[in-house]
This record gives structure tokens, sequence and C-alpha cells, in this order.
């Protein structure tokens, strides 16, 4: 920071923005008033605030950063405690990757105070000017989540802790009678902001010293505040309750749900425990009922994968499979593939665990495996009830699978997912559950793999052009678009309908985010998916009943021009969806 000895009234008038009796004015004032210059060129309404501001940090030689409607990650706003940041008027807003942190200051000229927050903190303070009353408006975040956390916790009292989570049965205790205990709120205002974050999961995590809040927020966990260590055991118990868990069953994991409702907003929670050693773990998964299925559209499917699609879920009969690890948008696929074929002239049904959408119309089951409703025996339940449409969940063992071709078979369209890395390995999978090859080669019509991609914020979207070695790299892997022998290249429209039409004649363009306030300085907002579509042609159908491997199954879907799942995000990229980034973080094998 390089100070000029230059006057603040002396530079707004070589900026031009007073004017010659302006300057002498303030000068005369300075010494018979006794006020600061900025104080009088406020007071008289010679520039604004935003501009007096811009001003000072020129003299200053620091940027200046306007923080009017911004949200700073909790993470990032922690660094510097409430207290620090109101004696000297600044807020942190954002880290880099290099131990720099970045502060807004009402006065960067503190060097006192930078010094002390340099200190305190252990990072390189990098200050910016800001308008005090952005500063002071941030500063209302400490009264958000970790300012209502502490002031409940500072009414939990020992007895009641410990009556939450005293040994023995729960049936006494009656969950009316804790609503308004401190503990109660400690938890519903954890729930409340991870609504609020549109996070996807809550992770309560037990440590040697401390319990961490996490939230997953587009597929990717964020710390969201830190409670006392003690605390934990009483936290869990509650969650417990409203979860109709035993709470005095720590040995063993529990699952259970629960519902919420939040500005009108209802979401269903669904509870895991798992005992570790520092304490129970307990991870909540949010599910809101409010949200409408999207149509396959919304959910990225293009061109030639989108017509895969389309035309196998009209045939009467047959098997549909999704694939993908965990939280990648299977369900949300069949879900849109349900809501675009229900209609008055079928039955559908349904079996589900939980419930994630509700489609009208749609006759939907919730397995309860302690009743004995799983997804095998409510599969033949359901081939009990005249269906024409069928979705199972999930197909985890041998007499699901078996099920599941027997109904695909007999004239019903069945519609599931299974756990497996891509759609080509889905077909060994099938296999090594004991399926018979020919059965699996008659029914199943297409495997979906799919990943969800963090999509790029359109507030803080920036194009560059791709670097010599990233641009090679995307035309080694798109040989069908960027070779000149390729049938496929004068097809473009047809097998990716959304990309640039310019494309091939001018310099690969990318897209990078900056951050900014709208995505809370990560560069992303929401998420898109990007698929494999592999179609069970005559080929697929030989290769399985001769147990062919996956990679022989995969390198027969691309001779038949499957866009793959890296080639899928690197169109994403190339249609600024998402980043190549982004991409290879989520499609790499």
């Amino acid at each position: 920071m390089a100070l000029t000895n230059k006057t603040l009234e002396d530079t707004l008038h070589s900026l031009g923005l007073i004017s010659e009796d302006q300057c002498t004015t303030i000068k005369k004032e300075l010494s018979a008033s006794g006020k600061t210059a900025r104080q009088i060129i406020l007071d008289n309404g010679y520039v604004t605030e935003e501009v007096l501001a811009k001003t000072q940090a020129i003299l200053l030689d620091v940027p200046f950063i306007n923080l009017e409607k911004s949200k700073v990650p909790n993470e990032v706003l922690k660094i510097i405690p409430e207290r620090i940041s109101k004696t000297y008027d600044v807020i942190a807003f954002f880290q880099d990757e290099n131990s720099h942190l970045k502060v807004a200051m009402a006065n960067p000229a503190d060097f006192q105070a930078i010094e002390f927050l340099e200190k305190k903190t252990g990072l390189v303070i990098e200050p910016y000017m800001a308008l005090p009353k952005h500063i002071h408006a941030l500063q209302d975040q400490y009264r958000g989540l970790t300012s209502e956390i502490n002031k409940a916790l500072a009414d939990v009292q020992d007895e009641e802790s410990i009556s939450i989570t005293s040994e023995g049965d729960s049936s006494g205790l009656e969950e009316d009678s804790l609503i308004d205990a401190p503990v109660a709120r400690v938890v519903n205002t954890i729930l409340e902001y991870a609504v609020k974050s549109n996070a996807s999961d809550i992770h309560i995590e037990p440590m040697e010293t401390k319990t961490r809040v996490r939230y997953r927020v587009d597929g990717v966990m964020q710390e969201a505040l830190t409670l006392p260590k003690q605390v934990q055991p009483a936290v869990v118990s509650r969650i417990k309750i409203m979860s109709r868990l035993k709470i005095d069953e720590k040995r063993i994991p529990q699952d259970g749900r629960f519902r919420i409702t939040f500005n009108n907003k209802d979401s269903d929670l669904r509870i895991s425990t798992l005992p570790t050693i520092f304490g129970e773990k307990i991870v909540m998964r949010i599910l809101d009922r409010s949200t409408a299925a999207p149509t396959l559209e919304q959910l990225g499917y293009r061109g030639q994968a989108l017509d895969i699609v389309n035309r196998n879920i009209k045939r009467p009969n047959g098997l549909i499979l999704t694939t993908g690890p965990t939280g990648s948008g299977k369900s949300t696929s069949l879900f849109a593939v349900l809501t675009q074929l229900n209609s008055g002239t079928v039955n559908c049904i349904t079996l589900e665990d939980p419930v994630e959408y509700w489609i009208t119309g749609v006759n939907q089951v919730q397995i309860n495996v302690q009743a004995g409703l799983t997804f095998a025996s409510g599969l033949r339940s359901v081939l009990r009830q005249d269906p024409d449409i069928v979705m199972v969940g999930e197909i985890r063992d041998h007499e699901t699978a078996e099920m599941a071709i027997h109904a695909a078979l007999t004239g019903h369209l069945v519609v599931s997912t299974l756990h497996t890395n891509s759609a080509a390995g889905a077909i060994p999978r099938f296999l090594d559950m004991g399926v018979e090859p020919f059965l699996l080669a008659s029914s199943l019509r297409i495997v979906i793999g799919q990943r969800l991609a963090r999509k790029i914020c359109p507030d803080c979207m920036d194009m560059y052009e791709a670097p010599k070695e990233i641009a090679d790299m995307i035309r080694e892997s798109l040989p069908e678009l960027f070779d000149p022998k390729s049938p496929i290249k004068d097809k473009i429209p047809q097998w990716y309908p959304k990309l640039p039409k310019d494309i091939l004649e001018k310099p690969i363009k990318l897209v990078k985010g900056l951050g900014c306030d709208t995505c809370n300085q990560t560069g992303y907002q929401g998420r898109v998916g990007i698929y494999e579509v592999l179609e069970a042609n005559e080929e697929i159908a030989r290769l399985t009943i001769q147990r062919a491997s996956e990679f022989d199954l995969l390198n027969v879907a691309k001779k038949n021009y499957m866009i793959t799942l890296k080639q899928d995000g690197i169109l994403k990229a190339l249609e600024a969806r998402t980043t190549l980034e982004e991409v290879m973080r989520i499609s790499q094998d």
C-alpha cells in the first residue's frame, strides 16, 4: 500500500469531481471547524459516499470493493471474530489458496489493524476499501447462523442436556415438551439455514474437541459452523427424538426420517446415525417435497442422447436403467421419464425408498423393510396390480433383478437405478447378480450413465480462449466433432444441437466463473447433468449373451457414436453450461 502526499480534497479536485471553490471551502472549514475533510465533503454534498470512498482508495493505492447485496460464506466470515470485525470496521470476504485473506475496511490506512489481523488469523491480509454501511450490513451475518446458535447455546443448562441424553426408553419423552428447549432451537436453526442455503445434505460430525456442522451445496461440502463438544450428545438426541429413533441405542447405526416446513416449503429429511470413536455422527438428506420433477431437456439431455431416450420410453415393454454413484441424479432422471409418460391411459406404480417426488396420478409405494416390504416383495405385489409402467427405486440383489427382467419380458415397461460407474458397466453387474444373459439381452432397452456438474454462475461468467494443450485435448476427446472424415461432422445439430454453429471455424472458447456475491465467490450456481446413453441394439445384445467385458461393450457403443460421459461434459463446457475443470473432476475414471 503506497500513500501519496495529496490530500483528499486535492485529489477530488484533480479528478474534476469538485470545483476549485469547493476545494478552497473545504480547506477553510478544516482549520475552522475541526472536522475531517471526509465529514465536510459529505455534509456539503459535494460528492456521494461511494465516489468519496473510491477516491480514498486511489489515495491509498488499494482496490475498492462494492459489497452492496453481498453475502459472505460462513467459513470465510468467521475467520475474523465478530468483536474484532466491529472494533475495526472490517469484514473478511474471500480467502484464496495462498493463505491470503481479502478484507474490506472502512479505513485501509489503519496499519495497526492490518498487523493485528495478520497476527490473529495467521494469514496475509489484502485490504480493500469499502463503504462503512456495506461493512455494517455484512456484519449482520454474524447474527445469522453462528450468532443464533450461540444465543441458544448460552441458554443450554446442564440439567437439560442430561435429561435429553439419559439412558433408557425414550417413549416417555414427548416431542412437544422440547420444542422451546435451547437444544431444540440449535437443531431448528441448523435445519433452517440448510434449507435457506439449498443444501442437499447436513453432516453433524463429532471430533475430538468439537463438533463440526457441514452442508453439501451443489455437490460440494461447506463448513457451516462448529459446536462445543459437550452439546453434541444433546443435539444427536434431539434429532433422534424428531426421527422416532432410540436415543439410548448408540452402538449401532439407525435410520429414520421426519418432515419440516420453512417459509411454506415442505422438506422431508432422511436421517442416518453412525457410531464413531468420538460419538455418533448424523447425516441428514434433505428432499424438497415442493419441487416438481423437471423435464429431460431441463436436466441437460441433448440431441442424440435425448432422441434415444424418447424413442425407447415410448416402447410398451422393456428395461430402462440409470446408473451412477449416490447423488448423481438417477432418481430425478427416472421421475422426468415418469412425468412424461404419466397419462390417464396408463397405470404407473413406483417402489421407492424414500418417495422423493410426488407425481399426481402415479401410485407411489414407500419401501418399509422393517415391515417386510422390500423392493423384491413389493415388486411381486405390484405385478398383481395390472401395471403398465413400474419404477423400482434400486435394483440391489438377484431376486429384484430377476423379477424386474421378468416384468419387462411380460409386457411391462420397467425403469430402475443401478450403482455402477458407467452405462456399459451395468450389463456385467446384472450378470454378476445371477441373471441369465439371454433374458437380459431380450429385455434391456437402454442404460443411462450420469453425473452432476456444477453450472457456471451467469452473473460472473467470463469467456477465454483455451490454451493450445487444452484445445488439443478437446479435439482428441471429440474426434466425431473435429475429425474432418467423421460422418457425424455434418450432423452436429442432430448429434448435439446446443453447440455454437461456428465452433469449428473459430478458436475453442471456454468459460470460467470469476466469483461474485450471487454464487458466494465460488463461480458456480446450481447443477446440470452429464450423460451417456447406451442403446441395447443387436450388437450389444450379442455381446451380452457372450458375457462380454465392460471394455468391449464400451468400444462397440463408441463405434455407434455414443456420446460418453466425458464427451458430454466437454460439450456442455463448450456450450458454456459448466467449466472444463468441473467436467474433469467428475468424469475421470
